[in-house]
């Protein structure tokens, strides 16, 4: 599912991901949730990025190749300083500090990956909330604790990965400390109006942005449709269903609702709903009956009803109509090959990889015909993430632990010095 989910992003362009970041920071902070959470799920998709075959060294080298993450990490990280009125900070993605003061470094709490920078995020998240949320120390509700320790704030989740940290560093004291001293410098440094002022500035911003959205170009509604494509492509209709409602907001829908209708169909075919899947491509070929997309989408909903004939016809009037498009020839392929026709998958595949010659998304024995340096190429690799693979299982078996020995059996060998049991006793005899 990481593969799945990652594979939409990187169809969305990166302003369009600052802007999703901003959006769906300001709304997950406003309904309670950590706001270093953002900063934290962007450090988990960085580690993807750079060591991809901890997760699965079938996908080769670097299956996580989205770009900027680390620009979208800090973006995130800078929002959850600003939304904490300054005060707190992650510093080389580890070190929680407020006000220029270290409170504490975050450790790795994972066997599995180095979670460092997430926990750094999170602990940090929970103090940004605390300060964004209340004007003054008081509403921290610092008080004794067992053990001479303090206490402060409630049980939120929100607060966990702070509490947790602080705790296991004997920190509370020193946290007290730094968040008093903080609200003390607030009204001279003017930082309870500044927030105020951001926040507005926010809402306008928004606004304007909805305003936008309204008159949104034609770009824009074949972004949202390609997207929603390509949650259908990864298994997520419901997505691709919330992903297409967006257009209906948009004044420039109408020459692009085709593909629209067509990408809900196969929508809601993968989610088995067929009466609906089949209106909406009805719809789409009253929309625009040349484009072949729809025929493409509807040949999906088709084949996912068991009617592969239906499916192939739609896939050949796709054909007619864009001869240049490699989805009709490779979705033929691959409906034909599942039919057991080899002969007409074979025509199908040799036309995909004309269109698409260095593509590697063939069945084996086909790929090996058509394209035998493509296919050399594949066994090359698929031979070295093979090698990765034993290389990391052997050296993890060797970073293992030793088993302790294994304990001898309770009962000991019966020898001529041992007691004699009951039954054996004179007594029992």
């Amino acid at each position: 599912m990481i593969l799945a989910d990652y594979s939409v992003a990187k169809n969305v362009i990166l302003p369009a991901e600052y802007e999703a970041d901003e959006g769906g920071f300001y709304l997950a902070a406003s309904a309670g949730f950590n706001p270093g959470g953002g900063a934290a799920a962007m450090a988990r998709m960085r580690y993807l990025a750079e060591h991809p075959t901890d997760f699965d060294p079938r996908y080769g080298e670097e299956p996580y190749d989205h770009p900027d993450t680390d620009k979208r990490e800090a973006k995130l990280a800078q929002m959850m300083t600003d939304y904490s009125g300054g005060h707190v900070e992650v510093r080389d993605r580890t070190e929680v500090w407020i006000d220029g003061s270290l409170l504490l470094k975050a450790t790795c709490t994972s066997d599995a990956y180095d979670n460092t920078p997430e926990n750094a995020y999170r602990i940090a998240g929970g103090a940004a909330k605390a300060f964004h949320d209340y004007d003054s120390p008081e509403g921290w509700a610092f008080r004794p604790g067992e053990n001479g320790r303090v206490e402060y704030l409630d049980d939120s989740p929100a607060y966990r990965a702070l509490k947790t940290a602080v705790s296991l560093n004997h920190a509370d004291e020193l946290l007290r400390v730094l968040v008093t001293s903080a609200y003390a410098r607030e009204p001279q440094d003017g930082t309870r109006q500044k927030m105020a002022e951001a926040e507005a500035a926010r809402q306008v911003r928004w606004q304007e942005r909805q305003v936008k959205n309204a008159k949104a170009s034609k770009k824009l509604v074949e972004r949202i449709y390609h997207n929603a494509d390509w949650y259908n492509d990864v298994f997520r209709p419901e997505m691709a269903l919330a992903e297409t409602e967006r257009v209906y907001e948009c004044d420039a829908r109408a020459p692009q609702m085709a593909g629209i209708f067509a990408v809900r169909g196969r929508a809601y075919a993968l989610l088995g709903d067929f009466p609906q899947a089949m209106a909406e491509c009805t719809r789409a070929l009253a929309a625009d009956s040349q484009n072949a997309y729809v025929y493409l989408n509807r040949a999906e909903v088709y084949r996912a009803q068991g009617l592969p004939d239906k499916a192939l016809a739609d896939i050949y009037r796709a054909r007619e109509l864009d001869p240049k498009a490699p989805a009709a020839p490779k979705m033929g392929g691959d409906l034909a090959d599942e039919l057991g026709e080899t002969a007409e998958a074979e025509a199908f595949y040799r036309a995909y990889l004309k269109l698409v010659p260095e593509a590697e998304d063939v069945p084996d024995a086909y790929l090996e015909t058509l394209a035998p340096k493509t296919w050399k190429k594949v066994l090359k690799e698929r031979a070295e993430a093979e090698k990765q693979a034993i290389e990391k299982a052997e050296k993890k078996k060797k970073e293992a632990p030793a088993s302790p020995a294994k304990p001898a059996d309770d009962k000991p060998a019966a020898s001529a010095e041992s007691p004699a049991s009951p039954a054996e006793t004179p007594a029992a005899k």
